[in-house]
């Protein structure tokens, strides 16, 4: 903008302008960023080398105007960065997130078809800390609820 308006200035002082202005990254900024995605690499025993390999859960938090607090959970796919439904809650605990996965599945398999994974693997790539025994419970009890309708099913 300064050339434009005329005034003669080297790139030097345009780079100290845009600096001052806080309108461009600091150079260690990149390297930061590498170093970030090389540990997030480094979390995986196999990188994750196509889609839904790896999903990440997350809760998101975010306060209204009036004081109150909604919490947003959702799944991700970690390679393809495919975002899944978000379950919208006041709280963030277990059940939210086995809402936000059951949203998620729901989409996979509208988009996919239904997945067959054991739910250790689900519970692996969600990254599921709690009891497993619960979890594979809870996934054993909503596959049922998840699946497509069999037209062979319905012949008789």
């Amino acid at each position: 903008m300064v050339r434009h308006d005329g005034h003669v200035v080297s790139m030097a002082t345009v780079l100290r302008l845009l600096r001052d202005e806080g309108l461009i990254l600091p150079a260690v900024y990149q390297r930061g960023r590498r170093r970030s995605a090389e540990r997030r690499k480094a979390a995986f025993a196999n990188e994750p080398t196509g889609p839904n390999q790896v999903w990440q859960l997350d809760f998101s938090e975010f306060e209204t105007k009036r004081g109150g607090t909604w919490r947003l959970a959702g799944c991700r796919d970690y390679w393809s960065k495919y975002e899944y439904p978000f379950h919208v809650s006041s709280t963030a605990n277990k059940h939210d997130a086995i809402d936000a996965i059951e949203l998620a599945l729901a989409e996979f398999e509208t988009l996919f078809g239904h997945p067959d994974m054991p739910a250790t693997v689900i519970a692996e790539r969600v990254g599921w800390t709690g009891s497993i025994t619960w979890f594979r419970d809870n996934v054993r009890r909503l596959r049922p609820e998840h699946r497509p309708v069999d037209p062979s099913d319905r012949l008789t």
